[in-house]
């Protein structure tokens, strides 16, 4: 399995910062870039060059997009999973996912969550035991927690 992470819709640098940390801290070896798509206010002038000097320490890519169609388009994920709080039984372990899938996770950098639009460009996910939207470096790590889950399967 390969993994694109993708932050959507992000304007907050702190939040972009601590989730490329995240992703470098994971020790698999299936997170192949960071997607950031719509970066706006201080994400897209502090944020990403921060991020971008990480990653490149670390040998990997950071790809910045306008839009999350354009991700799709571009880098033609084989599954798209969108993290959406709310939908029962949406659960990352109830997805099969394939060692040859190419995967792209889903993360919006604002408090709502992802617009209906967006969600309606992959199938959306949750986590057991949380109801409201968790900020991405939080969702990331548990993603990474359940991921890790279903490879060793």
């Amino acid at each position: 399995m390969e993994a694109l992470i993708c932050v959507n819709n992000i304007s907050s640098p702190q939040r972009l910062v601590d989730t490329a940390k995240v992703m470098l801290s994971y020790t698999g070896q299936e997170l192949k870039a960071l997607v950031v798509t719509r970066a706006s206010g201080l994400a897209a002038q502090a944020g990403l060059s921060e991020a971008s000097r990480m990653l490149y320490r670390m040998g990997k890519p950071l790809i910045i997009l306008p839009t999350l169609k354009d991700a799709l388009e571009l880098l033609k994920p084989d599954k798209t999973l969108i993290y959406l709080p709310g939908e029962p039984d949406n659960y990352l372990n109830s997805f099969t996912i394939s060692n040859s899938d190419r995967v792209m996770l889903v993360f919006s950098g604002q408090d709502d969550g992802p617009s209906r639009s967006e969600v309606a460009l992959g199938q959306p996910f949750n986590f057991k035991g949380f109801i409201n939207y968790l900020p991405p470096p939080a969702a990331l790590s548990l993603t990474l927690r359940e991921l890790e889950e279903l490879i060793n399967q």
